[in-house]
């Protein structure tokens, strides 16, 4: 015998599930929402997206490059479009890409002294001042002369 579709207002446990759902949904939101009034992270983002002209947008060019060319040493299309759809939706706007402060326990690739020089930088300006020193003694140690 074929069962029939319940019909009518959903089952209490249902209703439970759904209410649930929706408060852990909104209690994420709520936690990274002040992320959204962040800057761009003075890591990696001037190469990658201040500098970089090439993935800012989704037409035959920028498809072109996202599908062509490894970004240190990283073949990443997939991360590249949406970037690109990020950047058709919020131009220029960092709250657009959801980047994050430097997170605690943060640590830079080792080979690029920019990367540890920004990182101290971003540390200093959110108040972290005395965690930056070693990040801008490890950015001279590998030859920044800034």
């Amino acid at each position: 015998m074929a069962r029939r579709a319940p019909t009518g207002p959903p089952a209490p446990r249902r209703l439970l599930d759904w209410v649930l759902t929706l408060a852990i949904a909104q209690l994420a939101f709520v936690a990274f929402l002040p992320a959204l009034g962040a800057d761009w992270v003075l890591w990696d983002d001037d190469k990658n997206f201040q500098q970089n002209l090439h993935y800012r947008g989704l037409g035959p060019e920028q498809l072109r490059w996202m599908f062509t060319t490894p970004i240190k040493g990283q073949y990443v299309p997939v991360t590249w479009l949406t970037l690109g759809f990020d950047h058709v939706l919020w131009g220029m706007n960092p709250a657009g890409y959801g980047d994050r402060p430097l997170p605690q326990g943060a640590r830079p690739e080792p080979e690029y002294p920019d990367a540890w020089h920004n990182a101290g930088v971003v540390l200093e300006k959110t108040g972290r001042k005395a965690e930056a020193q070693p990040y801008y003694a490890r950015a001279r140690a590998l030859g920044l002369t800034r």
